[in-house]
């Protein structure tokens, strides 16, 4: 368990579960900054794909007419 102790800056106990040693060394404000960071390029790329399915479906239908 010693890499963990220094993974996480040597303050872990051994006697510690992880999630405790997580949430104090990040911080709840991380997590929910990576959570939006996560949500917000999530739509993005949503947004990316159905514009290329848009226009991929749209392109051949042109070209027919």
């Amino acid at each position: 368990m010693g890499w963990i102790r220094t993974l996480l800056g040597g303050i872990a106990a051994p006697t510690q579960r992880m999630e405790e040693v997580v949430a104090r060394e990040i911080g709840w404000s991380t997590v929910i900054r990576a959570l939006g960071w996560l949500v917000a390029l999530t739509f993005v790329l949503a947004t990316f794909l159905t514009l290329l399915l848009a226009f991929d479906v749209l392109g051949p239908a042109r070209a027919r007419r």
